[in-house]
This record gives structure tokens, sequence and C-alpha cells, in this order.
């Protein structure tokens, strides 16, 4: 029998692109999933959205919170996940059809896998293929091995590491927190969604905040003696 696989959707004010998120996770080729959507405090027109969405589709399970940014509302959705997989995906991202039945296949041998994706303009159109990388202390500092929206694992392994209680930067403290954990690893270099870039996204609007966690991270890393 097929495995559930839970992808969790965190989300912020971002009604624009809400659905066609949605829709690109419910269209996947491998069918056994269920989606997570965790409405972050929304204060625009997305909870009203969601709960639309929620009526709709017998598979997806909707969370409201108040504000605490990406990691919690993460952290809160993998409690909820029933799946003995999980995947994430960016609220403004579009996933590619074959994403999960990659995933799963992936996993066959190892705890937990990322992949490679495409950049995409604000029409989700994309513009530059990003590979993966292996996650060494140098690649991890250099924040260029995975995003958050490629890594995709076993229940067990989110269970025991959580995504740190940052604003920004996620993505590079859950990949140094992977590298010293005794979990086997698969790298996918294959896109497996598209990642709009867009202005109103972190790394534009909370550059300094994502500086300073950057320094924070290496700090830690070249402290680190294994």
């Amino acid at each position: 029998m097929d495995k559930l696989v839970s992808i969790i959707m965190p989300t912020y004010n971002n009604a624009a692109y809400l659905i066609e998120a949605v829709n690109s996770c419910l269209n996947q080729t491998y069918k056994n999933i269920e989606l997570v959507i965790v409405d972050d405090g929304s204060t625009d027109s997305t909870p009203k959205l969601i709960d639309y969405i929620n009526k709709k589709n017998k598979n997806v399970y909707i969370y409201h919170k108040d504000n605490g940014g990406p990691s919690s509302a993460m952290n809160y959705a993998i409690d909820k996940c029933k799946g003995e997989i999980i995947c994430f995906a960016a609220s403004d991202d579009i996933q590619l059809p074959n994403k999960v039945k990659i995933i799963v296949e992936s996993l066959e041998d190892v705890d937990f896998c990322y992949s490679g994706y495409y950049h995409a303009n604000v029409y989700g159109q994309a513009v530059e293929e990003v590979h993966p990388k292996p996650l060494t202390k140098e690649n991890i500092k250099n924040n260029d091995c995975m995003s958050g929206g490629a890594l995709a694992g076993y229940k067990y392994v989110f269970d025991k590491i959580k995504f740190r209680d940052y604003q920004v930067n996620e993505d590079m403290s859950m990949a140094w927190d992977l590298f010293n954990s005794h979990f086997k690893y698969a790298m996918i270099d294959i896109p497996t969604f598209r990642y709009r870039l867009l202005k109103t996204g972190v790394s534009y609007s909370k550059k300094k905040d994502v500086e300073k966690i950057t320094e924070e991270i290496k700090k830690e890393i070249d402290e680190t003696k294994n």
C-alpha cells in the first residue's frame, strides 16, 4: 500500500498565490497525500480563502494560529501530520506534478532527501535551474546546499529535529542540524518545484535579520570540531 505523504504549507498574507500553490500540491501524480496548511496569523484574505479550500477538498487540513514565523508554523504542522513521509511547500511556489512520486522513490534507503528546483519569476515561470549540493560545512556556511521547499523525509526525522525558532534562515539552520544528525540522506538532482523570487520575500524584506542569523550559524559551524 502506498505510504501517506503529508505536504506542509505554512502561509502568511499570501492570498495572491495561494490557490495556484494549493492546486499544484493536490494535482500530484502520487495520490496518497494530505495537505496540511497552517495560517500563521494572516491579516489579508488568506483565512477565508483557505477555509473555502478546505470545504472543497477532503484531504486538506487547515489550522489557524497566531503569527510566529515559518519555523513555528512548520513545527506546529509536523505535530498534526498523519503521513509517514513529510515534505514542504511554500504558499507562493509551484510544485511540479511528479514531486511527491520522486520523493517517495528517493526515500527507499535513506531517512531524508532534498531536490533541485527552479528559480521562477513573479508569474511562476522558470528562469534558472538550481542543483542540490552535498551537506558539507562549507556548503552550509554559504547557504548553498538545499532550500526548505526541496526538503522531505520520514516523519521521525522531523519529530526529532525541529526547525529552530528563527523568523528567517530556518533552511540554513535545519541543514546544519541535519548535518549533525545520524540520519542518512539522498540528493535528487531533479527540479521538483518552481521557487518564486519575490521582493516581498524575507530575503528582501528582512535582509538585515537574514545576515545576522547567517553570521550566528556560521560562527556555530566554525566553533564545532567535527
